[in-house]
């Protein structure tokens, strides 16, 4: 009989980890009880089976290596008809069929409320940091336990109907080892909830948050957190400018204070039980959903007559974004939600940091109530939705008969000729320090897929190798993968100083690394994971003794510390599975994410399929073709050809950045920049390439725009970086309002004040904002998005009427700066939406912003209106306001609530109507 057997419980819990061991003879036969079994033979496999159909089936997920293992089976597990684990060493075979057994009675104990680190407040907190939610849980194991967090405006603790308006936002977490955290982020717009009722007397304000269980709400203790330093608009807004009067009329006879028209919530009986997301067809969605038809199902019940909100995300990491807001009544208990996703914009969803697709999930509230129900994330392919508009540069013009011949005469030259090859001499220009070898390797791999891959013109392949350039440096080194050198205090910060003074020595005996105490250059790291997951940064990172990256105390366990970052997501399993590190970045462009590598190679097939990279990620280090296809692939995969177009412009490579690499920094941005600027445009002679030039040629002086009252806009480009602004006024004339000059990151001035309009606030110092360089001032936009809002504010002045301005981007396109760390966002995201976006306060009953909300007796609600269908005339479709079907009395194209945005709106361009022209024959005012 063979002592080789599983020892461990057949009888296991859902839920509860149980450990099995093999008990064999070597157990006796070991000398010293700590010396690992496995060194008298092989390592000990084990694998779980499952009965079905009558036969054994393995499944996938459960492989372990060990002479102990742990299991932890879940709720479906009770379902099975059979559950056997088996145990293997050499030729040796152990088998144990378990059958599980229910938990006890679920329940959820407590929660709490703690700071960001898992511990009691020992004093308030401030905006800008994290509270974290703790849910006790009790027979609980791997669910979903949703979590709301309120602001406290009752006299006692507890959850209180005095503070139902008071509801911030719902966020769930999953229970793990008897508790589920979850995270939330004290953003500075929640202030304004907390001073509704005015200013607090102590300038604390106290929050905390409430789980649900069995339809009881159970609340934790609270939290207080200090009053703003800088207060949030409208209760206790920004102070008015010098030189800026008051907008309300004198002598106004007095009114009596109107009763709130926001209607308090009622105690509905009624619940949602599920909202579910399929095709149009009723399918559960499996995979990456193609299709551009959803439906929406709502399973609820007692709630026949109630109206609910039904609104679509793309779930991000910071903040979820809203793609859709609708309002409708509840008809039936399983009600059907039919949503068309190809008439969403693109752009209202996230960018390439989540990948190639939205991840979309719906959510669905009773109003007045706070009944509501989230679905389950399903990813849905981008291009389903209604696509962004391309940059329209050089792209869109009218062309005279005798363009058309000319164009046709070089469709038969056959363009530029350097267009169609690379050369050996251009790269030895870019990478002055590569092998002889590797430069001729390169030029032969990108000559066979240049086609293919559609880097084919000398501006497309001055991009390419800027960026390449930023990857590999003047050597083109392909041999190492992305650096995972990072100090164990970088990665627990987020930041550290590379270059420094007063050098804190590190301490063997405590195992605290050294570090800079200060300095001059800040680098950023946007590795999150290890700022919540401390304990690994310093079990695997650097940790420096007497000087910077001398690595006395360790050296980094570079594999180890990718595995963890790049784990569970974008197609990485778990850390264990060494996907982070096996899928890190590599090659010219570093293609990571093991999503990205499969469909990088479905590009690469097409030009050789025996080029695997998603099998062989490793020969991206060391085959020459490997490395180039991967990275053409790549910028195929990202359509970054899309925003290039045919502008030569260097502010492009800012755009070329945001496909390639978003979530870069804002010296590597400039680095990037400076590469195509001054080494890569020169060498493929941009300047000079005929291709694309059939279009519009530059004309010597500034570019000239000219809005049109029906939304379009026409461009004369010119050779300098100034801009003139023409608006269309009566008959058919144009006025010039101004001429703007362009700054180093492709960004104009508005100027504070003119005819119609005003600014509000003063001017951002800048700095250093949540790890990014933040530029300095608040009213920079796109030269193209300024002529959009000088169309509105010209038929504003025409009105007799007076609109201030409020945050746009800062100088260097990033959101305007804010103290601590974070800054306003979705006004530039230092790329994704640089230059875009502009606020504004509503205009009152005398056509004159105000400071106030949009429920004062002197908003005016056509007035606003007025803006707001201007706003989407010129091209501004992303545009917020809170509540506005209450407001308004009914919905307007292009805006959606936002309850940030109570005291001012905000207009986002999306869908700019613009056409490059030679000349235009327009009579000036």
């Amino acid at each position: 009989m063979s002592d080789f057997k599983i020892t461990g419980n057949p009888n296991p819990v859902v839920g509860k980890e149980e450990f099995y061991t093999i008990n064999a003879l070597f157990g006796s036969l070991l000398p010293n009880p700590l010396m690992p079994k496995s060194s008298f033979g092989p390592p000990v496999s084990w694998t779980i089976h499952v009965l079905e159909h009558g036969k054994w089936r393995k499944t996938k997920e459960n492989d372990k290596t060990g002479d102990k293992v742990s299991y932890t089976f879940l709720h479906k597990s009770l379902e099975r008809k059979g559950i056997r684990i088996m145990a293997k060493r050499g030729e040796q075979v152990a088998r144990l069929d378990v059958k599980t057994q229910a938990a006890g009675t679920p329940k959820i104990d407590s929660v709490e409320l703690l700071d960001k680190s898992g511990k009691k407040p020992a004093k308030p907190l401030s905006y800008g940091q994290t509270l974290k939610a703790r849910v006790h849980c009790l027979h609980m194991e791997k669910r979903k336990v949703y979590v709301t967090l309120w602001e406290d405006d009752a006299k006692k603790g507890g959850h209180n109907k005095a503070n139902e308006k008071n509801i911030v936002e719902t966020r769930f977490g999953i229970v793990k080892n008897g508790k589920a955290d979850v995270d939330f982020p004290l953003r500075p717009s929640f202030a304004k909830i907390a001073t509704k009722a005015g200013p607090e007397s102590d300038k604390i304000h106290e929050y905390y948050v409430t789980t649900e269980f069995n339809k009881e709400k159970i609340p934790s203790n609270n939290v207080n957190v200090n009053e703003l330093e800088a207060p949030v608009a409208p209760f206790k807004g920004k102070t008015t400018s010098p030189g800026q009067t008051q907008p309300i009329k004198n002598n106004v006879p007095v009114q009596k204070p109107k009763t709130s028209t926001v209607p308090a919530q009622t105690k509905v009986k009624g619940v949602i039980n599920s909202v579910n997301i399929t095709d149009a067809n009723g399918n559960k969605i499996k995979g990456v959903f193609k299709e551009n038809r959803i439906k929406v199902w709502i399973n609820s019940k007692g709630l026949i007559g109630k109206e609910v909100r039904l609104k679509l995300y793309d779930e991000d990491v910071v903040s979820d974004d809203e793609l859709l807001d609708q309002k409708f009544t509840i008809k039936s208990d399983l009600h059907v939600r039919l949503v068309p996703l190809d008439t969403i914009p693109r752009s209202l969803g996230g960018d390439f940091g989540e990948g190639p697709e939205l991840e979309l999930f719906a959510h669905v509230e009773v109003l007045q109530s706070d009944v509501n129900k989230p679905s389950e994330v399903v990813k849905v392919d981008a291009k389903v939705f209604k696509p962004d508009p391309i940059e329209p540069t050089n792209n869109v013009m009218k062309q005279g008969k005798n363009d058309k011949k000319d164009e046709k005469k070089d469709e038969k030259k056959g363009g530029c000729e350097r267009c169609k090859t690379l050369t050996k001499k251009e790269l030895e220009l870019i990478f002055t320090d590569a092998d002889d070898s590797m430069l001729t390797n390169v030029v032969n791999a990108f000559n066979e897929g240049i086609n293919k891959f559609e880097i084919n013109t000398c501006l497309r392949k001055a991009h390419f190798f800027a960026q390449v350039l930023k990857e590999v440096g003047t050597k083109l080194e392909l041999k190492k993968p992305e650096s995972m050198n990072y100090s164990a205090g970088a990665l627990k910060d987020g930041y550290w100083y590379s270059e420094g003074t007063n050098w804190i020595k590190g301490n063997r005996q405590t195992g605290e690394g050294g570090y800079f105490a200060n300095g001059t250059k800040k680098n950023y790291c946007n590795l999150s994971y290890f700022r919540t997951n401390k304990a690994i940064a310093d079990l695997y990172a650097r940790k420096d003794l007497n000087g910077y990256n001398d690595r006395g105390i360790q050296s980094a366990n570079q594999d180890m510390l990718a595995n963890y970052a790049y784990s569970n997501k974008f197609g990485n399993k778990g850390f264990e599975t060494g996907d982070g590190s096996k899928y890190r970045g590599k090659g010219l462009i570093q293609l990571t994410w093991k999503e990205n590598y499969e469909k990088v190679y479905e590009k690469i097939k097409l030009v050789d399929p025996l080029v695997n990279i998603v099998n062989n990620p490793e020969k991206i280090l060391t085959d020459i073709r490997y490395a180039v296809f991967s990275a053409m692939g790549f910028w195929q995969l990202k359509k970054v050809n899309s925003v290039i177009v045919n502008d030569t412009n260097e502010s492009i490579a800012n755009l070329v950045t945001g496909k390639i690499n978003p979530n870069d920094d804002a010296d590597s941005k400039k680095r990037r920049r400076e590469n195509y600027k001054n080494i890569t445009k020169k060498i493929f002679k941009v300047d000079d390439c005929e291709n694309g030039k059939t279009t519009i040629k530059e004309v010597d002086g500034q570019s000239e725009y000219y809005t049109y009252k029906s939304g379009k806009i026409k461009l004369i480009k010119g050779t300098e970086k100034k801009h003139a602004y023409y608006v269309e006024k009566g008959g058919g004339k144009f006025k010039l309002l101004y001429v703007l000059d362009e700054n180093e990151h492709g960004m104009v001035k508005i100027p504070s004040s003119g005819s119609g309009f005003g600014r509000y606030s003063g001017v951002d110092a800048g700095g250093i904002s949540g790890g990014e360089t933040v530029g300095q001032g608040d009213h920079y936009l796109l030269p193209k998005t300024a002529a959009c809002l000088f169309g509105i504010i010209s038929e504003v002045n025409e009105k007799g009427w007076e609109i201030h301005l409020g945050d746009m981007s800062s100088e260097n396109g990033s959101d305007p700066w804010g103290a601590g760390s974070s800054h306003h966002a979705g006004h530039g995201h230092l790329g994704r939406r640089k230059g875009l976006d502009c606020d504004f306060r509503y205009l009152n009953t005398s056509g004159k912003s105000y400071q106030g909300n949009n429920t004062s007796s002197i908003f005016d609600k056509e007035k606003n209106k007025t803006v707001f269908n201007l706003a989407y005339t010129y091209g501004f479709r992303k545009n917020f306001c809170a509540n506005p079907v209450t407001i308004f009395g009914n919905s307007i194209q292009g805006v959606i609530h936002d309850k940030g945005h109570a005291d001012h709106g905000h207009i986002g361009l999306t869908d700019i109507d613009l056409e490059e022209v030679k000349s235009l024959n327009v009579n000036k005012i």
